[in-house]
């Protein structure tokens, strides 16, 4: 993962200094140009980016899944014998809500995408997630017959508040989000076909309202949570959500 940020008097030397740091992690970043702010205006920006590469077991599914009416794109968990991914499934007894955790980032973070069929506020599910993988009892191992399909996600939201759009705390004339998240798996092996065993295919669907979060390895607090509950910030492939 990536995070700069910038609080400081908007002036041009400041904001050439923070696109000299800002380029030295992402070299192809646009430069930056804001409108309607001026020297000495306060700015708040912060970037975060990150491009996840998930493990073996992870391949792109050979069918789109359902998700809120859109038929997306999926990545697809399979298991993988005799070797440890890192990867952890965990699942309620009716099986209405699981979990799927994977360290990332060569073990110095873990995600956590996390299947809640009911619509909850994204704090309480973030709470039913975390009490969810802390249940030794839950941890469940996926068979050989059985996958785990989750929504692929690409997208990029800048989210940007200049003067006179709406007030900005501590008289900030500026203040930019922008996040970039990105989930890949590996291009090794090309789809997985579902088991031809079940009349149904034995798939646990994250297709509810689904939420990532991302901690550091150890730490009880994520610094990354999306809570995904509709189709439209999906990356659209070929003309299909």
């Amino acid at each position: 993962a990536d995070f700069v940020s910038f609080n400081a008097a908007y002036s041009k030397a400041s904001l050439e200094k923070f696109y000299e740091n800002l380029t030295t992690k992402f070299q192809s970043h646009p430069p930056l140009d804001f409108k309607n702010v001026k020297e000495g205006d306060r700015a708040l920006m912060s970037y975060y980016f990150e491009n996840i590469r998930l493990p073996d077991g992870f391949r792109v599914s050979a069918t789109t899944v359902p998700f809120h009416s859109k038929n997306i794109r999926a990545l697809q968990y399979h298991l993988v014998e005799y070797a440890d991914t890192g990867v952890s499934f965990y699942k309620t007894v009716n099986a209405h809500d699981y979990a799927l955790k994977t360290m990332i980032n060569s073990g110095k973070a873990e995600l956590v995408i996390f299947n809640c069929p009911i619509n909850k506020p994204w704090n309480i599910a973030l709470a039913k997630a975390d009490s969810l993988i802390r249940q030794h009892q839950c941890k469940y191992q996926i068979l050989k017959d059985e996958s785990v399909l989750v929504p692929e996600l690409d997208f990029n939201i800048v989210k940007e508040n200049a003067a006179g759009n709406k007030p900005l705390p501590h008289d900030y004339k500026l203040v930019e989000e922008r996040i970039k998240l990105k989930l890949s798996a590996p291009k090794e092996g090309g789809p997985l076909e579902v088991s031809a065993r079940f009349n149904t295919p034995k798939n646990y669907i994250m297709n509810g309202n689904v939420l990532y979060f991302i901690r550091e390895t150890g730490k009880a607090k994520p610094y990354c949570v999306i809570y995904l509950r509709n189709p439209e910030i999906l990356k659209t492939v070929n003309g299909k959500k």
